[in-house]
C-alpha cells in the first residue's frame, strides 16, 4: 500500500527533489535562546493533482512529518532552474555619469573610435572634429556601463570562448571612470539568429546574453554615432531658397509674407508647398552617415554636385546662408531614391544620405512650386452636374433642394456624394502640377479624357473638369480645367470623387435574404436550382450534393445589398455590346410562397479587369440600364456549381 501511494503521488520518481540546509534549535539545548544546528531537508515534488489545475503533490522526505501536501505548480517552475539561473546576472554595474572615456574597437577601422566625456556628458570623438549624436552615445555608454544580461550562457574556468565568439570579440569597449584606477573591458561576441549576443566582462569566467536591442545600442561605430543632423533653424525665418543645377537657376523668395519665384520666371509660389519644404529643411536629418573625412568626393557625386541649394534664413539683423550640395543616388538603379548630400563648411567632409522624397522636391522643376489651384475662376456653388464618360452622359440637378438624376432618365441620386463632390471642386487644387500649356495632351490622357464633369449654377457653366489617365503605377489621375493652362495630378480622394457614381447605386429593392427560399442559376446549358430546406440548401435534382451554407449565404447577402460600381448606360443600352443579349449567367431569386421574384443578368467581363468585373442588368419591365459589378460581388456571384459545393 505504501509503495502504491508513493507511485500514485509520484514520489517513486519525483518530478523534482530540492535539498536545503537550514538551522534549527537543538531539542536538548538548555540555553535561551536555544542553540541551533544545521539540518538537511529534502522537498520532493510529485505528480500533478488530477482534479486541481496548476497543483502538485509534495512532501518532506525523511523528515519527522511525512504528510503529503498540495502545493502550487508555480513552486516547481521556480525551483526547477538550471544551475546558471541561480547565479548573479549583474556582471557590471558602473555609474554611467562617472565614465570619462569609452574606447570602441570594432570589426573595421570605421567602426572604431574613442569617446571622451566632458562636463555634463558632452561627448566628443578623440582626434576628430565631427559632432556626435547625443542620444545614441548616451544609450551606448549606459548599456556598456550596465549591460542588461538576460541570462548566463556559461560559467567556469573551462569555457571554450570561441564557441561564443569571445576569443576574437566583434566589439570591445574599454571604459575608464573617474573612480576606478583600472579601465573595465566589455567584450561583445557572436550574434545568434534571434539577435541576442554574448558578452564577457574583462577576464571574468561568465558568459552573459544580451538582447538584440542592447546589441543595437552597443554595436555602433563612428558612422552610426555621428550626428545625422544637417540643418536646424526656425522654419518661419526662412526667406529664400536658391537652387543651381548646372547653368539653370531657380530662386524662391519671401516677399511681404508671400512666396514668389524670381527665376527663371516670376510667379506666385504655392504657400503650402513651400511651407512644407521649409518645415522639412528646418529639421533636416540624414537617414545615415556615409563617410567622415572623405578625401575623394567623386564616389558620392559630390565633386561635381547634381545641384547646390542655398538656404537663406533671416533672424533680426542676422542673415545665414547654408549651402546644401546634392550628389548622386545611393543606388544608381533608383534615380528617384535616396541621395548623398553634404553641407559645405570648413570642417571635415561629412557625407550623409537623405531620403528621396525630400531630395526630389528640392530637385523638382519650377512648376512643382507654382500655385496649385487649377481653377482661376470664382466658384461659389453648383446646382447641376453633367457627367460625360464614354458614351454615357448623365445629368444631376437639385430639385427642391434635393439632388436628382434628371437625364437621360429620372432616378434617385447619391445625395452625400454629390454634395462632397461640389465642395471638393470649390477649391480645385492639384496634388502636384506636371505641365503648363502643354502642346500635346496625349501623355496625360487628356486628348480623349476618361471623363468630363461640368458644373453649372442657374444654367450657367461655372467649372468644367477634364479627367485623364492615371499616373504611371499610381492611382492619382491627371486633370485640368477645360480650356485651362495647367495640368495636375489630383489626390486619390478627388480622383475617386470625379470618377464616382452619383446615380443611386442600389440596383433594386425588396430583396430580403432571409425570405429567399429558391435560387435558380442558369449558365447557358447548365442549370442549378437550390431550395432551402430548414437551415440548409439542396438541389432536388441531385439531393446527394451538399452545398456550402457559408458560400450560398455570401451570394444571397451580395444580391440583397447589390450596388452598381458604376452605370455604363442609363437607358436603351445596346445589350449585345455588353454581352447581355445572351447573358453569361442569370440568377433568379424566389421569395416565400413565390410572391416575389428577382432576376439578375450577368454579361461579358469588363475590359482590363482580368475577369474580376462583369456587366450586369436587372431583368424587370422598363429597365434598360446596364451597370458594372464590383470585384467582391463579381467573385461571389460568378461561382459555378462546384464552387458552391461543400468540400469533402
Amino acid at each position: 500500500d505504501a509503495l502504491a501511494a508513493e507511485a500514485k503521488h509520484g514520489f517513486d520518481k519525483p518530478a523534482l527533489s530540492v535539498g536545503v540546509t537550514i538551522r534549527e534549535p537543538k531539542p536538548d539545548s538548555k540555553t535561551t535562546p536555544p542553540e541551533e544546528a544545521p539540518v538537511a531537508r529534502t522537498l520532493q515534488i510529485g505528480n500533478a493533482v488530477a482534479d486541481e489545475p496548476n497543483a502538485r503533490y509534495a512532501k518532506l522526505a525523511g523528515g519527522p512529518n511525512t504528510a503529503v501536501f498540495v502545493i502550487a505548480d508555480a513552486a516547481l517552475k521556480v525551483a526547477d532552474n538550471p544551475a546558471l539561473a541561480w547565479l548573479d546576472r549583474n556582471l557590471l554595474a558602473l555609474d554611467p555619469t562617472k565614465v570619462t572615456k569609452v574606447q570602441i574597437t570594432g570589426p573595421t577601422p570605421e567602426a572604431s573610435l574613442t569617446l571622451l566625456g566632458a562636463d555634463k556628458q558632452d561627448w566628443k570623438p578623440e582626434g576628430a572634429a565631427f559632432p556626435l549624436d547625443k542620444v545614441l552615445v548616451s544609450n551606448l555608454v549606459f548599456n556598456a556601463s550596465n549591460p542588461p544580461v538576460l541570462r548566463l550562457a556559461a560559467y567556469g574556468p573551462n569555457i571554450k570562448w570561441a564557441d561564443f565568439g569571445l576569443d576574437k570579440p566583434g566589439y570591445t569597449f574599454t571604459l575608464t571612470t573617474a573612480e576606478k584606477p583600472q579601465p573595465v573591458v566589455l567584450k561583445l561576441g557572436k550574434e545568434e539568429p534571434t539577435g541576442e549576443r554574448y558578452i564577457r566582462i574583462g577576464d571574468d569566467q561568465a558568459v552573459g546574453v544580451v538582447s538584440g536591442a542592447t546589441t543595437a545600442a552597443l554595436a555602433r561605430g563612428k558612422l552610426e554615432l555621428a550626428d545625422r543632423g544637417l540643418l536646424a533653424f526656425d522654419p518661419s525665418k526662412l526667406m529664400g531658397i536658391v537652387r543651381k543645377k548646372g547653368a539653370d537657376a531657380f530662386e524662391l523668395t519671401k516677399v511681404a509674407g508671400k512666396w514668389e519665384a524670381q527665376k527663371p520666371v516670376k510667379f506666385a509660389a504655392d504657400p503650402l508647398t513651400v511651407e512644407e519644404l521649409a518645415d522639412a529643411l528646418g529639421r533636416l536629418r540624414a537617414t545615415k552617415v556615409a563617410a567622415i573625412g572623405a578625401k575623394d568626393l567623386k564616389p558620392y557625386g559630390l565633386d561635381t554636385p547634381v545641384a547646390e541649394v542655398d538656404v537663406v534664413t533671416v533672424d533680426g539683423n542676422l542673415t545665414t546662408t547654408y549651402l546644401l550640395k546634392i550628389g548622386k543616388p545611393v543606388d544608381d538603379a533608383k534615380p528617384a531614391g535616396d541621395r548623398f548630400v553634404r553641407i559645405a563648411d570648413k570642417g571635415e567632409a561629412i557625407v550623409k544620405i537623405v531620403g528621396g522624397a525630400l531630395i526630389n522636391k528640392l530637385l523638382g522643376e519650377p512648376i512643382k512650386f507654382k500655385e496649385r489651384t487649377l481653377n482661376t475662376a470664382k466658384f461659389v456653388d453648383a446646382d447641376k452636374v453633367v457627367i460625360e464618360r464614354g458614351d454615357r452622359k448623365a445629368t444631376f440637378a437639385k430639385v427642391d433642394g434635393t439632388w436628382k438624376m434628371t437625364a437621360p432618365v429620372a432616378a434617385e441620386a447619391e445625395q452625400t456624394d454629390l454634395d462632397e463632390l461640389v465642395n471638393a471642386v470649390a477649391k480645385f487644387r492639384a496634388d502636384e502640377l506636371v505641365a503648363e500649356k502643354p502642346a500635346d495632351l496625349k501623355p496625360f490622357g487628356l486628348d480623349a479624357p476618361r471623363a468630363k464633369v461640368k458644373f453649372q449654377l442657374n444654367d450657367k457653366d461655372v467649372l468644367s473638369v477634364l479627367v485623364g489617365s492615371n499616373e504611371k503605377d499610381g492611382t492619382r489621375a491627371h486633370a485640368m480645367v477645360e480650356k485651362g493652362e495647367l495640368v495636375g495630378l489630383l489626390d486619390v480622394g478627388l480622383t475617386g470623387k470625379l470618377l464616382g457614381e452619383f446615380r443611386k447605386r442600389a440596383v433594386w429593392t425588396g430583396v430580403d435574404a432571409s425570405q429567399v427560399n429558391v435560387i435558380a442559376i442558369s449558365d447557358g446549358k447548365a442549370n442549378t436550382v437550390l431550395r432551402k430546406v430548414g437551415p440548409t440548401w439542396a438541389d432536388p435534382e441531385k439531393p446527394a450534393d451538399a452545398f456550402d451554407a457559408i458560400k450560398v449565404t455570401e451570394m444571397l447577402a451580395a444580391l440583397a445589398q447589390l450596388k452598381a460600381e458604376r452605370y455604363v448606360a442609363d437607358k436603351d443600352a445596346n445589350l449585345e455590346l455588353f454581352g447581355l443579349k445572351e447573358p453569361k449567367r442569370v440568377i433568379v431569386l424566389g421569395m416565400q410562397e413565390g410572391a416575389v421574384t428577382k432576376s439578375l443578368q450577368i454579361g461579358a467581363e469588363v475590359g482590363g479587369s482580368n475577369g474580376k468585373q462583369f456587366y450586369a442588368k436587372v431583368n424587370e419591365p422598363g429597365r434598360t440600364d446596364v451597370f458594372v459589378l464590383g470585384e467582391a460581388d463579381s467573385a461571389k456571384l460568378m461561382r459555378d456549381r462546384a464552387g458552391l459545393l461543400a468540400k469533402k
